[in-house]
């Protein structure tokens, strides 16, 4: 229509009309490039809002984490150390028998940090999000970032290498009976019937096996560092919980 209108302006050299058409259709594309722009800085507003919302729910589920990975660990590193105190002391009492089965049989598992990561990581390495994020947000979360891998690498040492230790080849070791082990992991329900491990010889015995010992000191010293880990972590974390909310 638009078309056949300009031909026709033309061949009557009706030259007014022509720029009038002209600037009907510069018009109509200027608005609709705009409204194109304008609707896509509205999704892409969208989307951050929602990566935030879903940054700060991830935040509280990690924290969650932290707390109960915290309190497990430093349990844990209570017990084995009271077992290690008690098979130093080299005295066979049934207090210390029970403090040295007690702490192996927490050696035989370890606390790591299992973190979910996914909002983190959509926040900091998204070009759309990067580029809507002001230079604060940008370095709030790009700080958080690093601590977030660098710390989930060094809790991977701290997990495993303990493991390392095969308790229940010592000879000082003997298989006690099943028990009923209940324990959960990633929220699922793992419990299971597992044979206890028993002190096979008596303290003042058992106390001259260096091997023992050094397992028992293996799994302190590598677990020991999860609760400063942690703590990092946690402030991290509570400091981007408070900048979300502006505070």
């Amino acid at each position: 229509m638009l078309l056949r209108r300009v031909i026709s302006h033309v061949k009557a050299q009706n030259w007014t009309a022509i720029a009038l058409d002209f600037a009907i259709v510069v018009s109509g594309v200027f608005i609709g490039v705009q409204l194109s722009n304008w609707n896509a800085a509205r999704q892409t507003e969208r989307d951050y809002e929602r990566a935030l919302a879903r940054y700060a729910a991830e935040l509280e589920v990690n924290l969650e984490t932290l707390q109960t990975t915290e309190q497990g660990a430093i349990e844990g590193l209570r017990i084995v150390g009271d077992a290690i105190n008690a098979l130093q002391s080299c005295e066979d009492t049934d207090a210390n028998r029970a403090a040295i089965e007690a702490g192996i049989k927490r050696s035989m598992g370890t606390y790591g940090l299992h973190l979910r990561t996914n909002a983190l990581r959509n926040l900091t390495d998204n070009s759309a999000l990067l580029a809507r994020q002001s230079e604060a947000e940008r370095q709030r979360f790009q700080e958080t970032r690093y601590y977030v891998d660098l710390f989930l690498r060094e809790a991977e040492f701290v997990e495993l290498i303990p493991l390392n230790e095969r308790l229940q080849n010592n000879p000082m070791i003997e298989l006690g009976p099943p028990a009923e082990r209940e324990t959960q992991y990633v929220g699922v329900d793992f419990s299971r019937p597992e044979r206890t491990l028993l002190l096979a010889a008596p303290v003042d015995e058992a106390c001259k096996d260096n091997l023992l010992a050094s397992s028992l000191y293996t799994w302190e010293r590598w677990q020991g560092a999860l609760p400063a880990v942690i703590r990092v972590l946690r402030s991290e974390l509570e400091d981007d919980r408070d900048f979300l909310k502006g505070e």
